[in-house]
């Protein structure tokens, strides 16, 4: 979500959330964002939400408990520096 404001409806997640509720008849501003911690979003019972889209990671200990859906975002991109360069680096601009 951009700027942690799911509101805006920019981001995937709320874009994905906004477009959801479009196709199913509710205006995106009609959609109430509700948050919650890993551990109540996958507790048994009554919740006080419809649905829940974020960004989990996948552990071993939460992949035991929990089916989790594919990833759908893999960042291959690292930096790799040597100690202490990047103290003395002038600009990270290309």
């Amino acid at each position: 979500m951009k700027d942690d404001a799911p509101e805006s409806g920019k981001g995937f997640e709320a874009a994905v959330s906004c477009a959801g509720a479009g196709e199913t008849g509710f205006a995106a501003d009609g959609v109430v964002w509700v948050r919650s911690s890993f551990e109540e979003a996958i507790r048994p019972g009554a919740k006080n939400f419809d649905g829940n889209m974020r960004q989990y990671s996948i552990t071993p200990e939460r992949d035991e408990v929990v089916d989790l859906s594919a990833h759908f975002y893999s960042a291959a991109m690292a930096v790799l520096v040597s100690p202490g360069a990047i103290d003395t680096a002038p600009t990270f601009a290309p």
